[in-house]
């Protein structure tokens, strides 16, 4: 007999937390029986929360040492160790067990939750979120009372066990590490956490102009000139160029004229890379023909273009536009509908620049319409823009 999720949510919870454990105390006695219990540094139970799908990961010193040497020669330790490091990624590790290691009351209980969240109609999305919530907590829950189950297992000094989640960003992950260990073992493992506090600290102590300015030149540093002193200084805590522009977006107050200013200069120079103006099996040949070790340079898009299109998302993420830069997008806008009009297939400044302009402007212009096979702007003229004749 099913159950209905949707009026039996605490059964379900407890149900579903229950059969967790008995699948992952099944896992954990049987990998101990193996050769491979031997320096285990990791336990993981990851899942998508969003569908109801879940697995437990195990890897051991060994295995890590294997999959650097085969997979990632040339990856450096902080590409390795750190909480976005090769080490703590569940996908990298060499013993995973899915549904045909579960109980057959989870497989079932994981497929009603499926059907709650995907198939059934009748549900709010407010009663999926709070569902949701609680699928997370119960795996929480659940690592956390597997603690004595391990003593069967051969664990290095800072052994972990915890949750991680399908497609979530480094914000998230901290947060459900931080839930699943200890603080004292957090801080051991995860040093780049409060390394990068510390820098931060130091960047919030510029004016807001000046932290704007800086979080623009990283952004410039990865994409126009490949490298900077504090670009390697991120990289090595951790971050990357997202976080800059995360940090921007934080800024929208005193970032978005800078941007605007940014983003139309940006906007202006070459877009597409020749190779993308190929027909598909011309340009499948002529790749053939280029060396691997220089397939980079022909990527879709050029260096500004790319950087372009990552300010655009930040300013309209940060959701703030004065009236003189609302002007300066329309003339982009305008300049861009013009210039690329008559080309086969146009770039991705004019869908963005649009889309800008219609979040931006609150409900003084549309939404863009555009063609999805040609990226062309279709509602000019609900935009103002005269078309050349």
């Amino acid at each position: 007999m099913r159950l209905n999720i949707a009026k039996n949510q605490d059964k379900f919870i407890k149900m579903f937390k229950k059969e967790l454990k008995v699948s992952c105390e099944h896992i954990i006695g049987e990998f101990a029986k193996t050769s491979d219990n031997r320096e285990v540094y990791a336990f993981a139970i990851d899942a998508d929360p969003d569908h109801g799908s879940v697995a437990v990961w195990i890897n051991n010193e060994e295995s890590l040492k294997n999959r650097i040497t085969e997979t990632y020669p040339d990856y450096r330790d902080y590409k390795i160790k750190g909480l976005n490091g090769l080490r703590y990624s569940p996908a990298d590790f060499k013993f995973s067990f899915f549904q045909e290691s579960f109980t057959d009351k989870l497989n079932t209980l994981l497929q009603e939750y499926y059907d709650f969240m995907i198939n059934d109609d009748s549900v709010s999305s407010e009663l999926r979120i709070e569902i949701k919530n609680r699928f997370v907590k119960s795996l929480l829950n659940v690592n956390e009372q597997l603690r004595k189950s391990f003593k069967k297992i051969d664990m290095v000094e800072h052994f972990i066990s915890y949750v991680s989640l399908h497609d979530i960003d480094l914000s998230t992950m901290e947060k459900l590490m931080r839930a699943s260990i200890s603080e004292d073992t957090f801080n051991v493992l995860f040093p780049e956490v409060g390394s990068y506090e510390m820098y931060l600290k130091g960047i919030n102590d510029l004016s807001k102009e000046d932290q704007v300015l800086f979080w623009l030149q990283i952004m410039k540093d990865h994409y126009l000139n490949g490298s900077s002193v504090e670009l390697e200084k991120l990289i090595q805590l951790g971050k990357s160029c997202h976080d800059a522009q995360e940090n921007l977006v934080q800024l929208a107050e005193y970032s978005n004229v800078i941007l605007v200013d940014e983003i139309c200069r940006l906007g202006r120079m070459k877009e597409i890379n020749y190779i993308s103006n190929l027909p598909i099996l011309e340009r499948i040949e002529f790749m053939k023909s280029v060396p691997e070790e220089e397939k980079y340079k022909y990527k879709a898009w050029t260096n500004e273009a790319e950087l372009n299109h990552r300010l655009i998302s930040a300013l309209i993420e940060g959701n703030i536009l004065s009236d003189e830069s609302l002007e300066k997008l329309l003339d982009l806008q305008s300049f861009l509908y013009k210039r690329d009009n008559d080309l086969d297939k146009v770039g991705l400044n004019l869908s963005l620049t649009s889309r800008a302009i219609n979040r931006l402007s609150k409900g003084k212009y549309p939404k863009e319409d555009i063609c999805s096979s040609t990226n062309k702007l279709l509602n000019y003229d609900a935009f103002k823009i005269v078309r050349d004749v």
